[in-house]
């Protein structure tokens, strides 16, 4: 896990600094604000394409995708034919020579904190390992009347919303009472 937050900075550093290079090319530093959306779109797509992905993560990757493009776009037409956001030229003015250096600490730098920051509940999604025999406790359940026999040694009944099989090794469906992984 450390080696993934250890990559996703690298990148998140290498992404705003192409932005800020982007924005010194073009003389506006809003630009950041268009950038915003697809940083969360990249980080998704890395995740997909470096991390084991199940049901809930690449349902997880596209909504934040389709999110942070959304918003990317909106912006970006919005400010399509606008001069550069009046805070930002305010700050060019008041800062004058440190603008570059405070701008890509203050602007750039502060996005990838908050992009990582913000970010946690889909970095903790792509490392997910648990499945259906991490979860039987909340997945299976047992009746009242069942007897202690039935209640202790077995995982008891299926919830009615959820649907299961036993696996061996291989995949497939083994019979009833055959050992295997539930899935």
């Amino acid at each position: 896990m450390s080696l993934l937050i250890t990559d996703l900075l690298f990148l998140a550093l290498a992404y705003a600094s192409f932005w800020f290079i982007v924005s010194i090319i073009l003389k506006r530093n809003d630009i950041a604000d268009v950038a915003w959306g697809m940083g969360y779109v990249g980080l998704c797509v890395y995740l997909f394409l470096t991390q084991s992905s199940g049901e809930l993560s690449t349902y997880v990757y596209v909504l934040v995708i389709l999110w942070g493009g959304r918003l990317s776009l909106h912006i970006g037409l919005r400010n399509r034919k606008k001069r550069e956001d009046f805070r930002y030229k305010q700050w060019r003015e008041e800062w004058g020579s440190n603008f570059y250096w405070r701008s890509y600490l203050q602007v750039y730098l502060l996005q990838v904190l908050l992009l990582l920051m913000i970010s946690i509940p889909i970095i903790i999604v792509s490392q997910s390992v648990f499945g259906m025999s991490e979860t039987t406790a909340s997945s299976f359940h047992s009746l009242e009347d069942d007897d202690k026999e039935k209640s202790t040694n077995t995982v008891g009944y299926l919830q009615e919303h959820l649907e299961a099989k036993v696996i061996d090794r291989e995949g497939h469906i083994v019979p009833i009472g055959v050992p295997g992984e539930l899935c």
